[in-house]
């Protein structure tokens, strides 16, 4: 079944106007995942479906903050 759904991953990156959401690859996903694990990471997942806006995708952003209160 998710063979035919298109995830997507994001993450928030440090800009100089505040925080961006960025889309990342799976592999920068995991890598940011194991980097989060121990700070307690929060997980917003989207499903979007055809009806609701065309495609149909699953979103994941990964939200985890260091001590110092910067996104991982």
């Amino acid at each position: 079944m998710l063979e035919s759904i298109d995830v997507r991953f994001f993450c928030y990156e440090v800009t100089c106007e505040g925080l961006d959401l960025v889309e990342i690859d799976h592999s920068e996903f995991v890598e940011l995942y194991a980097i989060a694990e121990c700070l307690n990471p929060r997980l917003d997942i989207e499903k979007h479906s055809v009806f609701a806006n065309g495609c149909r995708q699953l979103c994941i952003t990964l939200w985890a903050t260091r001590e110092t209160g910067e996104p991982v």
